[in-house]
């Protein structure tokens, strides 16, 4: 219920001014999430993300960008869950 979508002013900071992460340096088990549909960060993207820091990626099929606040959101929330499980054992 508490749960809304980023502001405006946070989405071009990060698209204008993204952050500087050394993927060298990122050591514990990662996962990048990306939505068919997204129109903000195509699943192109998302994919290059992940390779670029040695992630496992879940596309999540028939959503959008917001797909926790989309009706559905169940599903693709299990296949995070049963990463994070796996990435935990």
């Amino acid at each position: 219920r508490r749960t809304v979508p980023d502001s405006g002013r946070v989405a071009r900071a990060l698209a204008f001014r993204p952050p500087v992460v050394d993927a060298a340096r990122v050591r514990c088990p990662t996962l990048v999430v990306g939505a068919a549909d997204d129109a903000i960060t195509p699943p192109d993207v998302q994919r290059r993300i992940a390779k670029r820091y040695g992630a496992e990626y879940l596309e999540v099929e028939g959503h959008g960008h917001m797909f926790l606040l989309e009706d559905g959101w169940e599903a693709p929330l299990e296949g995070v869950l049963a990463w994070a499980r796996r990435a935990t054992s």
